[in-house]
C-alpha cells in the first residue's frame, strides 16, 4: 500500500470527492485497527524505497511504464494528465506505481 498526502480535493455535486494524493512512502499493513470511523485505519510497517543506481536504467523503466499505461486513457482526460505529471515528476518509481491519481469517496 502507499501512504499518501492529499494535495488537492474537490467536492462534487453528488456528495463524492475527487482527491489527488501524493505518495509519501510505501508500507505493508501489519494490523487493521478497529475504530468507529468511515475510513480504514491500520498499523503499518514502512518499506524502504529501492531504485536502480543507474539513472539511464531508471529513466528507461519510467518511460517503459508510461508507454504501457498512458495509451489506455482517452485524449486529454484529467486522469491521463495526472498520470503524465507523475511520470514526468521526481517521485520514486515505486510510488508512481502505487499512486492512486484520483478516487471518489461518498460523504455522509
Amino acid at each position: 500500500m502507499c501512504i499518501g498526502q492529499i494535495v488537492w480535493s474537490e467536492k462534487l455535486a453528488d456528495g463524492k470527492y475527487n482527491l489527488r494524493l501524493r505518495g509519501v512512502s510505501r508500507a505493508r499493513i501489519v494490523a487493521e485497527l478497529d475504530h468507529e470511523v468511515l475510513y480504514r485505519t491500520a498499523r503499518v510497517e514502512l518499506i524502504p524505497e529501492t531504485a536502480p543506481d543507474d539513472l539511464a536504467r531508471l529513466t528507461h523503466l519510467r518511460r517503459t511504464l508510461a508507454s504501457a499505461v498512458l495509451p489506455r486513457f482517452d485524449g486529454d482526460a484529467p486522469a491521463k494528465r495526472q498520470l503524465e505529471e507523475l511520470f514526468d515528476g521526481d517521485m520514486p518509481l515505486g510510488q508512481v506505481c502505487d499512486a492512486r491519481v484520483s478516487r471518489r469517496y461518498r460523504s455522509n
